[in-house]
């Protein structure tokens, strides 16, 4: 699409013509920048009409400078209307929400009059199922206020520039005398990358307010006195420079706490208790009753003096102000800084802002490319004309997205504000049908650990919690029915389990140890024993086997409902001695960011066309997509990876999913770990543009993206991205034992640098990334030019140094300790171990080989019948996380072998003292290690952990003196960028063998 002249009137004729349309109908919306037309929703609008009705006039204004007004139904119209959503004038034109199918919206053209329209959620309020979730507005301290009810009513904000390095919260509330069991959550924001929040509540059964703080490891908390009923003022301030947070109440400090930074910044507020938003409907945790006022978040460390007199003025340190004197619909922040129209859920119905966004795209030539406003492009015209004819669709794929969380850009220290985020993926059309299926039964473990033990996997010893159910135990499936049954009856789902809509998720723990009791070992296909691919078929009898046991008995009391579950892993393929029930929904995860290893594109059309071939279109079948590499490896690792760019393969993938009749779309990313958007971009943009609208060419969207993004950088932007492309994609790139390889492949810091990333290919893209610096004109293309050169070319170049850097430690000799022998034998009692005898087997790095300044230590000796390990690392032992799993928390990791590849033996230990053994790739994947472990934290300042191994079951032989035993120890916690090693394996997994260190038994 060619770009135009902002000088000249914008028309521009696009659309599908009907068979009784004749000439295309034309609209003005602007005319020499000022508005032609007028907006119309209904005086009781659904959130999704009354949100289009603010984006389509935001955009117009942004086009041609011309504020469109936005007025309701009850309003007499004069001129051109644009009528948003059903109404009493639309449903005068012969149209009802009512009558669209699920997702689908009308753009058209009548004389003087646009309608966008679409299926939206109910208006009605006794049948909106968000009435209830909406606060009343009621007499406050200073004009109006909002009640709470201290059930389910509850405002978000999605966004107001909070400040992690300083701030203030303040509010008047009206406090009831009468207390709440729970906690009533008055203003709280939630943090992620890690979990942090700050919340001011109500303290259950009291008249006490608390403000309560978490950074990612650790909390803090100021607790008032009891206090009368009535009005109150209360302000929170927080500020790293002080290093404290302070609680003021009616201008009276009520305490100090230590505070250090949060992750809070561009993060939703939410007012009067904590909402999730699913299905189209919000569920309300710590609802506060009282009556909210005068809500005002600061950038800067405020006092009460001054707050106490009259409503606070909005100034240049202000986030957000809300009078809440409006008396109905949004509230409005009176800093000016944000527009409080509730946005819809991704998964509520929402045909109408479809039909906005259609418009605007298809007519008004916008787009979308990135988060914020440097990832918009619109032409800029005073006069702004469209004309075409009707459009009346649904998007293709009834389900649309992503990993729901924190998104950075240009670089992994510069997060998105939320409200940004959340703009964009409803721009893109994120959401639609909710459909989920994940990981399902963890919440089993706190349910039923203690009361059924044999409903969980069998035959794993240690302390450590089973990795598993038991998915042939009756008992626990009978369970499972009444879980589905009770979701499909309108109960809450229960903790942990994963549900959506008509939808109830049927998937394994995400671990292959499965359950070793007879019953569930003769239904895993040994025949897959040897398959080297992550998905294969090993339990694939055995699971889908699962998941129809349940089918069958939920069919026979909700036969409209669906259970979910996901090809993945060792399930992956499809089973081979069943027929799945037809209540069952599949979602398949492929590997399609990782087909640059034959053997992988080679599995994925397997498990894609095994299932599709199998099933046709009798079974709703839905993709997981793992876009997360390769930047999940490098960011696990320690290293910066080369990009993954991969539109070509995207435009191929997306055609082959639309034959397949994939119904729907689930993307793992970049940002996911902690990374940059601009991984994913142009990647995402196309997929999603796709997912909506097939029958786009996507060739066309990829130039029009390169040259109406990066203008007249285009060429030099678009010939370095299709390097890095090429690069990336092309087997050829890699040595010749991945692409004959039958096993599946990740890059590694190896494979980016040496292979991908060279230094000639380093210094080829950095003359087309001059080149685009040079011809970049505008200052919104030197803008985007620069976010690619900072977020994507500075972050590679630092990883080729990095790269560089290492040399020295992937070439030095992998460590070699010799275990001393001692004297007299302890039998396997720690107790009477003797450690300053022990070896000291030497420094510890991280897993990429760079030195560390923890202070870890491994000491080991043996008495001829036992290995004796002691692992020490000097930490403040309160911070440690003890995960029930073990491995989702701080631990010791081991590996031991007989050489330098498998098969090897794995074992671990918790600060709890939980521990976990596991036999890889032997005939017997049970461990029984006879291993005494000790963990010891009681010095707060060290964790220490001795273990007393067996000789004679330490391998798949009995070790000796003189015998050599390949080892490797690892530290590793919740931070999973912060991993350490004895021996560096530079991979983003424990289970790389070829860097073993060596154990002498003398």
């Amino acid at each position: 699409m060619s770009r135009l002249d902002p000088i000249v009137a914008f028309v521009l004729l696009v659309g599908c013509l009907p068979a009784f349309a004749k000439d295309p109908a034309t609209f003005v919306l602007a005319r020499d920048g000022a508005p032609q037309a007028s907006i119309v929703i209904a005086a009781d609008a659904t959130r999704p009409a009354e949100f289009a009705a603010h984006e389509l006039r935001d955009h117009v204004q942004k086009i041609t400078g011309a504020a469109l007004p936005i007025v309701t139904d009850e309003t007499d119209v004069k001129g051109p209307r644009i009528l948003v959503g059903e109404s009493a004038t639309v449903r005068s034109l012969g149209l009802r929400a009512s009558d669209f199918a699920e997702q689908e919206y009308l753009i058209r053209f009548l004389p003087d009059t646009l309608i966008l329209m679409g299926s939206d959620a109910a208006k009605d309020a006794k049948a909106d199922p968000e009435a209830a979730n909406r606060p009343e507005w009621v007499q406050g301290k200073f004009g109006g206020a909002l009640r709470f009810d201290g059930k389910s009513a509850v405002l978000n904000i999605p966004e107001c520039a909070f400040s992690d390095d300083a701030g203030t919260m303040e509010a008047w509330v009206w406090l009831p005398a009468a207390t709440q069991d729970c906690a009533g959550t008055i203003l709280r924001l939630d943090g992620a990358n890690p979990w942090s929040y700050h919340i001011l509540q109500r303290e259950p059964k009291s008249l006490k307010i608390a403000y309560q703080l978490y950074d990612g490891k650790k909390g803090s908390r100021v607790t008032s006195k009891d206090l009368p009923e009535g009005w109150h003022h209360i302000l929170a301030m927080h500020s790293v420079k002080d290093g404290k947070v302070e609680l003021f109440i009616d201008g009276v400090s009520h305490g100090t706490a230590a505070y250090s930074r949060t992750t809070c910044a561009g993060m939703a507020l939410n007012v009067g208790g904590i909402s999730l938003r699913q299905s189209g409907r919000t569920t309300v945790s710590n609802p506060f009753a009282g009556v909210i006022d005068e809500v005002r978040i600061s950038t800067v460390v405020r006092k009460p003096e001054g707050s106490l007199d009259g409503p606070p003025a909005p100034d240049a340190d202000t986030a957000l102000l809300m009078h809440l004197d409006e008396g109905r619909g949004a509230p409005r922040d009176a800093a000016g800084h944000s527009t409080l129209v509730d946005p819809p859920g991704l998964f509520e119905a929402q045909g109408t802002l479809y039909a906005v966004y259609d418009f605007l795209e298809r007519f008004c030539d916008v787009r979308w490319y990135a988060p914020t406003e440097i990832g918009m492009v619109c032409p800029a015209t005073p006069t702004l004309e469209v004309r075409g004819t009707e459009v009346r669709r649904a998007p293709a794929m009834r389900t649309r997205w992503i990993v729901p969380t924190r998104m950075a850009m240009p670089t992994a220290n510069d997060p998105i504000p939320g409200k940004d985020v959340v703009l964009w993926r409803l721009r893109m059309r994120m959401g639609g049908e909710p459909f989920v299926a994940n990981h399902s039964f963890y919440g089993y473990y706190d349910r039923f650990l203690k009361t059924h033990p044999d409903w969980f996997a069998q035959g794993y010893s240690g302390k450590g919690r089973p990795p598993q159910m038991c998915y042939t135990n009756p008992q626990f499936i009978a369970q499972v029915v009444q879980d589905a049954r009770d979701y499909f009856d309108g109960k809450p789902a229960q903790p942990g389990a994963v549900a959506m809509g008509d939808y109830f998720g049927l998937v394994p723990m995400d671990t292959s140890h499965w359950c070793r009791c007879d019953r569930c070992q003769a239904q895993m296909d040994r025949s897959q024993e040897s398959n080297p691919q992550f998905n294969n078929g090993r339990a694939s009898n055995y699971v889908w086997g699962f998941v129809n046991k349940v089918a069958v008995e939920v069919r026979k009391t909700h036969p409209d409902k669906r259970l979910t579950a996901l090809a993945y892993s060792t399930y992956a393929y499809y089973p081979t001695n069943i027929e799945i029930e037809p209540n069952v929904a599949v979602e398949l995860c492929l590997h399609t960011r990782n087909w640059w290893v034959p053997s992988m594109e080679a599995n994925d059309r397997k498990v894609l066309n095994d299932w599709v071939g199998k099933e046709g279109a009798r079974r709703p079948i839905y993709l997981w997509l793992y876009y997360c590499f390769p930047a999940h490896r490098g960011a696990k690792s320690g290293y910066n990876v080369f990009p993954g760019f991969f539109a070509r393969t995207v435009l191929a993938q997306m055609k082959l999913y639309r034959e397949a009749g994939a119904r729907g779309i689930f993307m793992e990313h970049s940002c996911e770990v902690g990374l940059s958007y601009l991984l994913d971009l142009p990647d995402m943009y196309l997929t999603f543009r796709l997912a909506d609208d097939a029958t786009l060419d996507g060739a066309k969207l990829l130039d029009e993206f390169f040259a109406r993004y990066y203008g007249a950088a285009a060429g030099p932007m678009r010939k370095l991205y299709e390097e890095i492309e090429e690069t990336y994609c092309n087997p050829a790139s890699y040595p010749d034992e991945i692409r004959t390889s039958p096993a599946h492949h990740h890059q590694t810091e190896e494979l980016a640098w040496k292979c991908l990333g060279t230094k000639e290919r380093m210094a080829r893209l950095g003359e087309l990334m001059a080149e685009a610096r040079t011809a970049a004109k505008a200052d919104v293309e030197k803008q985007r030019v620069a976010l690619f050169e900072k977020g994507i070319w500075d972050y590679m170049v630092e990883g080729r140094k990095r790269y560089e850097s290492r040399t020295g430690a992937r070439t030095a000799p992998l460590p070699r300790a010799r275990v001393p022998r001692m004297a007299a034998k302890a039998g396997g009692d720690l107790g009477k171990i003797d450690w300053a005898a022990a070896a000291n087997i030497g420094a510890w790095k991280t897993i990429m080989g760079d030195p560390t300044d923890r202070k870890v230590e491994t000491r080991v000796i043996h008495d001829g019948e036992y290995l004796y390990v002691r692992l020490e690392e000097r930490l403040d032992a309160s911070k440690l996380v003890a995960a029930p799993d073990i491995w989702t928390g701080d631990d010791w990791e081991m590996v031991f072998a007989l050489q330098r590849g498998k098969p090897y033996r794995q074992f671990g230990v918790s600060p709890s003292g939980a521990t976990f053994a596991q036999s890889r790739d032997e005939v017997a994947q049970d461990w029984d290690s006879g291993a005494k472990a000790v963990s010891d934290i009681s010095g707060k300042n060290r964790w220490t952990v001795m273990i007393a191994f067996p000789l004679g079951k330490l391998a798949s032989r009995p070790i000796a003196s003189g015998d050599t035993v390949y080892a490797n120890f690892y530290r590793a916690g919740p931070n999973v960028t912060n991993l350490l090693a004895w021996s560096p394996n530079f991979a983003a997994s424990f289970h790389e063998l070829s860097r073993l260190g060596e154990l002498v038994i003398e």
